[in-house]
C-alpha cells in the first residue's frame, strides 16, 4: 500500500536526520503543536532560538480542511487497514 510506504520511508528518514544532527543542539515541534498556539511550547521554542519570548502572530490562513473523510476517497478503508498499528493516530 503507497499510504504505509510513505508513512515508513518518513519514519526512516526521521531517523536519519536525528542520526545527521546527533552533534548539535535541536528542538522538536509539531506542526500540530506549532498552530495550536500553545503559549508553553511557544515560549519553549522562541528560548530555543535565543529570541525574547513575545506574542506570534501570522498572517497565512490554514487552506487544508481538518475532516480528512471529505478529501481521502477511501478514508474509512485506510482506518481500518491502519486501526491496529502504529500509524493508527493518523485516523
Amino acid at each position: 500500500m503507497d499510504c504505509e510506504r510513505d508513512f515508513e520511508t518518513t519514519l526512516i528518514r526521521q531517523a536519519e536526520f536525528t542520526v545527521l544532527f546527533a552533534g548539535h543542539r535541536s528542538f522538536s515541534i509539531s506542526y500540530e503543536q506549532l498552530i495550536s498556539g500553545e503559549r508553553s511550547q511557544l515560549d519553549k521554542l522562541l528560548r530555543f532560538l535565543g529570541v525574547s519570548t513575545r506574542e506570534l502572530t501570522t498572517t497565512t490562513r490554514r487552506l487544508g480542511r481538518d475532516n480528512l473523510r471529505s478529501v481521502i476517497a477511501n478514508y474509512d478503508e485506510l482506518r481500518e487497514y491502519f486501526c491496529e498499528s502504529r500509524f493508527a493516530e493518523f485516523f
